[in-house]
């Protein structure tokens, strides 16, 4: 169950052009309904709405977890890198081998 999810949202992703939650979300509920083919249509229609409804949660989460990690880091500014010197400054050294003070 888990390759014809893949394969409905990489289908869907071919088709729309976009990288979403919708590609997820109707690929769980034509999955869900897929799955209960056997028992008929009522229970493809029963399937299909859970189907779709797991994926949403999921996707969901997935997307409020990562706005929460996200936090307050899209507003803070780094700190700027520490000006430590150069540990060999090859200029230097080869104005000292020619005699050449600047």
């Amino acid at each position: 169950s888990s390759r014809v999810l893949w394969t409905l949202a990489v289908t869907q992703f071919k088709i729309r052009g976009k990288e979403d939650m919708m590609n997820g979300i109707v690929a769980g509920t034509i999955t869900g309904g897929v799955l209960a083919i056997r028992g008929g249509p009522a229970a493809m229609t029963r399937s299909a709405i859970a189907g779709g409804i797991i994926i949403g949660l999921i996707e969901g989460m997935s997307l409020w977890m990562g706005r929460a990690q996200a936090g307050g880091a899209q507003n803070k500014e780094l700190p700027a890198p520490p000006k430590t010197p150069p540990i060999f400054d090859l200029g230097r050294m080869r104005r000292r081998e020619l005699n050449i003070y600047v």
